[in-house]
């Protein structure tokens, strides 16, 4: 988790983010995937991570 949140790179980042989504049942992952969109300041990337936030609270 500590890569989505504060890689230098947002590509590494991102990629980490996503991969966060194979543990979206566990509330605790799901908690951290809020947080780490709440903090990320690049509008790209806040814009990627809300669109997979999204998917998965439609469901």
């Amino acid at each position: 988790m500590a890569l989505a949140g504060t890689h230098q790179a947002n590509y590494i980042r991102l990629t980490a983010f996503q991969s966060l989504f194979g543990f979206v049942e566990d509330e605790e992952v799901m908690r951290a995937l809020k947080k780490i969109f709440e903090a990320e300041e690049d509008p790209l990337a806040r814009q990627y991570m809300a669109f997979f936030l999204g998917m998965f609270e439609d469901a």
